[in-house]
């Protein structure tokens, strides 16, 4: 975490730019009906830290109204009112300070990247969803379900894109997951073909949603976080090691997303959901590779780790231990989807820890 600190004092001191603004797509698809909008950026990037500070109070049961808190300043003031209240854990006021100053990278809806700290980042990549979004007849054809044991890639749903461990809740309105996650160790991979990724997403009915976590860098062999959502996968610049433990955390609102690294940095984007209260959530470990068919992955990630994994419903403002929701996962007839291990050849575990190797 000193070299996350070090890392962003020191961007900070070479571009010093915190008061710009740019130009924001309406998200209309008409070109004579698009309009450009000049945003302040300091005011976006404090709406987004105040989003973060009052979610961190609702969590810790404090009532919080938009009147009461606005924007930043208003916010920060009325943390101030409620610490002399006595109202806040020490739990609460340790992510609160550290939100406050937290870096902001915004990913627009266009793909464009902006950060707090070094403004215009450039544009993400454009990229396919990983797996296609599920339909509503797909999600309905739970009668009957089927036995098929040690299915191959084309029988699990995403399976072609990668060996994984994927465990997934219901469709039952999960808005919020967090973990402390150790980064696995990461060898022979093939650096033209396969990717480690290690993260959360949220998925509806229809809409392939979002993910947010940390994708391995095979190039320049490190771990830095990233979000896709929209069509568009952001990858940061800031790296991590193999073994390294974070606390990540990612919630949704019903029009906002947002990815927590140690509470030091804040990765964000706008996703509107049609209906927030049956949205799913899952946590995954991966190596990517396409059309994955079973054995042709060479690469090894070892001994990654989910601890004090936790999960929030929608408007619920309180987080409970996965454990304590049942893992979704069925067969229709000819593939798995939910919780799955693709494959079993693959897929190992030891204890907290799950390894991706080929037996």
């Amino acid at each position: 975490m000193k070299k996350l600190v070090a890392l962003l004092l020191s961007t900070m001191l070479l571009f010093g730019l915190t008061n710009f603004t740019f130009a924001a797509d309406n998200g209309a698809t008409d070109p004579e009906e698009s309009v450009k909008e000049n945003v302040n950026v300091k005011e976006l990037f404090d709406q987004r830290r105040a989003e973060c500070i009052i979610m961190e109070l609702k969590e810790a049961g404090v009532e919080v109204t938009k009147t009461k808190a606005t924007n930043l300043s208003k916010t920060m003031g009325l943390v101030e009112q409620l610490d002399q209240q006595g109202k806040l854990n020490k739990r609460a006021k340790e992510h609160i300070n550290k939100l406050k100053k937290a870096e902001v990278v915004i990913m627009l809806k266009d793909g464009s990247v902006y950060s707090s700290s070094s403004g215009y980042l450039g544009q993400a990549e454009k990229v396919k969803d990983r797996q296609e979004p599920l339909s509503q007849i797909t999600q309905e054809n739970m009668f009957g379900i089927l036995s098929q044991s040690d299915p191959t890639p084309s029988e699990i749903h995403g399976g072609t894109t990668g060996a994984f461990a994927r465990e997934q809740l219901e469709f039952d309105g999960f808005d919020g997951i967090q973990a402390d996650v150790t980064l696995p160790d990461i060898s022979n991979i093939d650096t033209d073909d396969e990717q480690p990724w290690v993260y959360f997403g949220f998925e509806a009915d229809g809409d392939s949603g979002i993910e947010a976590g940390l994708s391995y860098q095979t190039g320049n062999p490190r771990w830095v976080p990233y979000v896709k959502s929209g069509g568009y996968d952001y990858e940061g610049n800031l790296p991590f090691s193999d073994g390294d433990t974070l606390h990540v955390k990612s919630f949704i609102t019903s029009s906002e997303y947002y990815l927590l690294i140690d509470y030091d940095l804040v990765l964000s984007g706008d996703h509107v959901w049609s209906d927030p209260s049956s949205v799913s959530v899952k946590r995954v470990t991966s190596i990517a590779r396409d059309s994955f068919n079973g054995y042709n992955i060479d690469g090894e990630s070892r001994n990654m780790e989910w601890s004090d994994t936790e999960v929030s419903r929608y408007n619920y403002y309180r987080y409970y231990p996965l454990g304590n929701f049942d893992l979704w996962s069925y067969w229709d007839g000819s593939k798995w989807y939910g919780t799955v291990d693709c494959t079993s050849d693959y897929i190992h575990r030891s204890g907290d820890d799950i390894s991706i190797y080929e037996s």
